[in-house]
């Protein structure tokens, strides 16, 4: 009882505290609702507000996060697109109007720059050494292995490729593939002046390529000087990145 009394005391004199701090008007003591709303009301509604705005971001974060996801599929899918577009144009040349059109269905992250599987096989005419080029033009390797569906190409990556080039200059030498993003020629005179940017294609020597197909460009001369033979390192014209169609090929 005493509890309750003391709890109603208190209470009363809160009130009357706060009808203190209310102005007077007009020597009335009347209830003033826009103080009352700045020192109660406005708190709590901002206190609200707070968690509101707080909610809606994590949904606009959450949302903004889908559409990047969504931006993203949209520009491999125009990147896509434009490479598929530049192996039909290659397709309708005459040189190529008898080729076949590939994608890549496989590539071992392991062996990257070594080989792929293409989705057209022997029902497709393909053959073993047909060469294969990328939707850039350039020479990116040959079939090794037909299945009914199916191939398997071995890229000029491979350290196991050997292919019979020509310089810009009508050097000759021997491209080999380094298992990297590089090839280096082999063999070439030493007597040849070459040059930095200086394109190579591949030569009329060549067993399953075409003659003057696009390989790339000498980007770093290695021998020496007293060498009998020198050597250089070659970028491949092919995007080996971002290899999605192919070209297959008969010489």
């Amino acid at each position: 009882m005493n509890f309750k009394l003391k709890n109603l005391t208190f209470f009363l004199l809160i009130i009357f505290f706060i009808f203190l701090l209310i102005p007077l008007q007009t020597k009335i003591i009347n209830f003033n609702f826009d103080y009352f709303s700045s020192v109660f009301l406005y708190p709590l509604e901002n206190f609200f507000s707070f968690f509101i705005i707080r909610e809606r971001n994590e949904d606009l974060k959450i949302e903004n996060q889908n559409l990047k996801i969504i931006n993203s599929k949209l520009n491999y899918l125009a990147r896509e697109n434009a490479e598929l577009k530049k192996i039909l144009n290659l397709h309708i040349e005459d040189k190529y109007n008898k080729s076949i059109v590939s994608s890549v269905i496989f590539r071992s992250p392991e062996l990257w720059f070594n080989w792929v599987i293409i989705n057209k096989g022997e029902i497709n005419g393909v053959k073993e050494n047909m060469a294969v080029i990328s939707s850039g033009g350039g020479a990116a390797g040959k079939v090794i292995k037909v299945f009914p569906y199916s191939s398997k190409v071995r890229l000029i990556l491979d350290e196991r490729s050997v292919l019979p080039v020509i310089l810009e200059n009508g050097a000759m030498g021997i491209l080999y593939g380094t298992g990297r993003n590089t090839c280096i020629i082999k063999y070439i005179d030493n007597l040849s002046k070459i040059k930095i940017g200086e394109k190579v294609f591949t030569s009329s020597l060549s067993e399953y390529f075409p003659e003057g197909e696009l390989i790339g460009e000498v980007i770093h001369i290695l021998s020496k000087d007293q060498a009998l033979f020198k050597s250089v390192e070659v970028k491949p014209a092919s995007d080996f990145g971002r290899l999605n169609f192919v070209l297959v090929i008969a010489k």
